[in-house]
């Protein structure tokens, strides 16, 4: 063999090592796991769209210099296009906010896409902790009430409770969303429809957190409770600007955190605007539900009217959102009082961390009640639409049916 050749040969074996090297270190960068991945999605196609690039560059504000240990991703759909992000600081101090991919004219309201955002995010970020910040409008348990739009751009009614909606009054009629608004689809995303999108996952994070109204209900802690172990959110409504990010991504970079931490940066936050928030933990719901499931056993026959409207609540009735968010330690303190004593420290289990201001948004709350956790008493609202909704729950099935 001559020198030529073998020098050639040479030079060839040492392009293939360096090449499936290279291609090696690629793979690896994109598949290293480390100890969180942070995924934010925003369905903001709606009257929120205007604080969708407001609180990404506030969590730009909140990345320090050193964040090898944090992914933090985010799904921003608010228009046309919409945009998966990678936020971090690169070894320079700089900030980067680095476009992973781009999609047109997505339905982020849709269980399917959520569910391919949330694998995509996670199979290329893996990581030993998950969390996943869902972030929208949001009525809780709530049946939507507006119309999905056909390929070729009729209306067609969503679901079984758009007539009954119709047919009524829009006087105290409610801006129902469940989970997320898609302006452009005109569509919402039924609770049971994201219980489908975290199941079609595969996946069980480490904690959920509800950037959107209402979605510290029993109901909605008890749906999810397969897929998280705590959950974040608010009994009442979220202001427009929503978490405190910059505070929240600090949070996030910590070596060790809870959602606590994260539930007091919030209250930190809205002391002076006003507001509620709270952490819940989901191994507490069986106990929970067991004993709620006693107690409407003796439910009385007839419940004086007065007593039913002083139960502490937390939706506005201009909103056509009144008699349905009731403080579920408040409904135990006053129906069942005898059961109190027992009752109060499972909620206490149940909700370690919540903070409320006294008034929010013209209603007052009692502090000395309050735990931030919701209940809805079909009882009190004797709307068909609510009840056939309310009977697809888990937590129905299980307090009510008792299976």
């Amino acid at each position: 063999m001559s020198l030529r050749l073998k020098t050639k040969l040479l030079v060839c074996f040492l392009a293939l090592i360096f090449t499936y090297s290279c291609n090696q270190d690629k793979y690896y960068e994109e598949k290293i796991v480390v100890d969180r991945t942070i995924f934010v999605y925003m369905s903001g196609e709606n009257s929120l769209a205007s604080f969708c690039a407001k609180n990404i560059e506030a969590m730009k504000e909140g990345l320090n210099s050193n964040t090898s240990g944090l992914n933090l991703i985010v799904y921003e759909d608010k228009s046309t296009y919409s945009y998966l992000w990678q936020l971090y600081k690169d070894k320079d101090g700089n900030v980067v906010q680095n476009m992973i991919e781009s999609y047109n004219r997505r339905n982020s309201a849709d269980k399917d896409v959520m569910t391919e955002m949330i694998n995509i995010v996670f199979n290329k970020f893996p990581a030993k902790e998950k969390g996943l910040i869902l972030w929208s409008h949001g009525t809780g348990w709530l049946p939507s009430t507006n119309y999905k739009v056909t390929g070729d751009g009729t209306l067609i009614k969503s679901n079984e409770y758009t007539q009954l909606t119709e047919s009524s009054s829009s006087v105290n009629r409610p801006a129902q969303y469940s989970f997320g608004e898609d302006s452009y689809h005109s569509s919402y995303m039924e609770i049971w429809d994201l219980k489908t999108a975290l199941k079609n996952t595969g996946l069980y994070f480490d904690f959920i957190a509800f950037d959107a109204c209402h979605m510290t209900s029993v109901e909605v802690a008890y749906e999810l409770k397969d897929f998280t172990s705590d959950i974040m959110g608010s009994a009442a409504e979220i202001m427009g600007d929503g978490y405190p990010y910059t505070e929240m991504t600090k949070i996030w970079q910590k070596k060790n955190f809870t959602v606590g931490d994260m539930c007091a940066a919030y209250a930190e936050a809205y002391k002076t605007i006003g507001g509620t928030i709270a952490w819940i933990k989901t191994s507490q719901l069986e106990n929970i539900a067991t004993f709620y499931s006693e107690l409407l056993s003796r439910f009385p026959e007839e419940l004086d009217s007065e007593l039913a409207s002083s139960i502490q609540q937390y939706g506005r009735s201009r909103l056509g959102l009144g008699d349905i968010f009731y403080d579920m330690n408040d409904v135990v303190r006053q129906i069942f009082h005898e059961d109190y004593s027992e009752f109060y420290p499972m909620i206490n289990c149940l909700v370690p961390y919540r903070k409320s201001t006294e008034t929010f948004l013209g209603f007052s709350i009692d502090l000395n009640v309050y735990t931030g956790i919701t209940v809805f008493i079909p009882e009190f609202k004797q709307d068909i639409r609510y009840h056939d909704a309310y009977k697809k729950l888990d937590w129905y099935n299980k307090v009510y049916l008792k299976q």
